[in-house]
């Protein structure tokens, strides 16, 4: 197995569910109940290969098993130590417990996460000490413990681990996580029991769609959101790193099924374990807003969506903070993530803002050139502080253009989904995070057949995937993958707004059949 033949297997799912879903638009106009059972089972055989892809085509690690030991060493001793590693510790509590074992070279460097420079790592008898002292004594010797299991049974590269960027889990989520995590040693077979956790929460996720909307909407959605290029690879194997998705999917299903008390409870433990997850509420509260426009009236569910998730998501940070010391640790996470803000270019990041540097650097031209020597964002001389005003401007009048598409829809699913794109507009975030595309496949997905709207929009995530993947695949430029792929979602925005207005021009012209007034 290798990971061609795993990209050439997704690119054939993504073809796959693409093809269907065009043939079933055309042939499923017509009630015919064989039709239906008989494109239900063909999806469900496309989930079921994109299932398997999404494993590596049951490979699961490329290194042999199934635990992801670079992210549980990040996320297993990032929850269940917090109270003394915090957000500034792990690397330097882990070279010391190193040190104390195990010889540690002078030369090795250790990433500052107070301000994401390398240095030296001190590996001396007083920065052994100072590190100690953070813990109890009974602590420092399981911290000690756990941290040998990850570097020599599991065999971690001890020098590249130390130069990543630390612990991304936010209080709630460790909180959570803690959980699972406290009572227990690092070993190989607890690490393995851990990493099926988010595959058991993906499994009662699928569940719900299928009962809020429907077995084939199920088969659609989960089909995008495992073939996310990365999901797998960076992600499988860890411990609860899709909690936010799932709290967005349970989200989802519970306003389709008008139970907005229990949405908000789900949305909130999104926002608080994954920040950008705010996004989703902003692209809800922009259909709110439109409906009052339109009505002058708000509804009680809606005030009650709101009211329900800022008190659960105050709820939240209040519980979590006081499990974990104090309200310091959500200031000292706010600190970790104003770091990751601040950073540039990464080859496995989509945003918006690397699309709007390349063309402030480079002009219109930009337009028809995705694989640069050089992209803007990464050069050391272009800020984008320097672009403020029209950065801004640009975010708005994007931003503007997904909110005309959402009162196009009236639909409270539909504009939760479109969070997606807010979030692309607004935020870098990492490829993986993509899997978010199971929000927006989950509006589409029950309607596409009533409406070529939402057809057209299913292809551009089937497109989506298969182009990242054809690319990936191509390896020539493995440092444009996150390039590209924020081309293709800019592109994607677009033909939102251009599909939304052909469909108004369409809807006001008179059919032929009908007689002239």
């Amino acid at each position: 197995m290798t990971p061609y033949l795993v990209a050439t297997a997704k690119v054939a799912a993504a073809a796959a569910l693409a093809i269907l879903l065009t043939i079933s638009f055309i042939l499923e106009r017509r009630e015919s109940p064989w039709r239906r059972r008989a494109f239900s089972l063909a999806f469900a055989l496309v989930l079921a290969a994109s299932t398997l892809a999404y494993f590596n085509l049951g490979a699961f690690r490329w290194g042999g098993g199934v635990i992801n030991a670079w992210e549980q060493y990040h996320f297993f001793l990032g929850s269940k130590y917090l109270t003394e590693i915090r957000y500034d510790g792990l690397y330097d509590a882990t070279v010391a417990a190193m040190a104390d074992r195990y010889h540690v070279p002078k030369g090795v460097t250790v990433r500052d996460l107070t301000t994401f420079e390398l240095r030296p790592a001190h590996a001396r008898e007083d920065s052994v000490e100072a590190a100690r002292a953070r813990f109890e004594p009974a602590r420092w010797q399981a911290f000690a413990s756990d941290v040998v299991v990850f570097f020599r049974p599991l065999g971690l590269p001890f020098e590249r681990v130390i130069c990543d960027h630390g612990n991304t889990g936010s209080p709630a989520w460790a909180a959570i996580a803690r959980l699972f995590t406290a009572g227990v040693g690092a070993s190989a077979r607890t690490l393995s029991w851990l990493a099926f956790l988010d595959v058991v929460l993906l499994l009662a996720l699928s569940v719900a769609i299928a009962r809020a909307f429907d077995v084939r909407t199920l088969c659609i959605a989960m089909s995008i959101a495992l073939l996310v290029p990365n999901a797998y690879d960076f992600l499988g194997g860890s411990i609860l790193r899709l909690d936010w998705l799932i709290a967005l999917g349970a989200a989802a299903c519970l306003l389709e099924r008008r139970r907005h008390r229990a949405a908000a409870v789900f949305l909130a433990w999104a926002i608080a374990s994954k920040p950008f997850c705010a996004l989703f509420a902003v692209s809800l509260c922009a259909r709110y807003a439109l409906d009052w426009w339109r009505t002058r009236r708000l509804e009680r569910a809606h005030l009650e969506l709101a009211a329900w998730t800022a008190a659960a998501l105050v709820a939240i940070v209040a519980l979590s903070a006081a499990v974990l010391g104090g309200p310091s640790i959500w200031f000292e996470y706010g600190a970790r993530i104003h770091l990751n803000l601040l950073e540039k270019y990464y080859a496995i990041n989509y945003s918006f803002r690397d699309v709007f540097l390349q063309l402030a650097h480079e002009g219109p031209a930009a337009v028809l050139d995705w694989t640069p020597a050089a992209v803007a964002a990464s050069l050391p001389e272009v800020n984008i502080g320097d672009f403020a005003l029209a950065f801004a401007l640009a975010r708005a009048a994007l931003l503007a253009l997904l909110i005309v598409v959402i009162s196009r829809h009236d639909d409270q699913v539909f504009a939760f989904g479109m969070g997606t794109f807010f979030v692309y507009v607004v935020f870098v975030t990492n490829m993986y995070y993509w899997q978010m595309l199971l929000l927006p496949a989950i509006a589409f997905a029950p309607s596409y057949r009533r409406d070529w709207r939402r057809l057209v929009y299913l292809l551009a995530c089937c497109a989506f995937l298969a182009v990242a993947y054809l690319f990936a695949r191509a390896g020539s430029a493995p440092h444009l993958e996150g390039f590209v792929g924020s081309w293709m979602l800019a592109l994607f925005c677009v033909l939102l707004g251009v599909t939304e207005a052909i469909a108004a021009v369409t809807a006001r012209r008179p059919r032929l059949h009908e007689p002239a007034a």
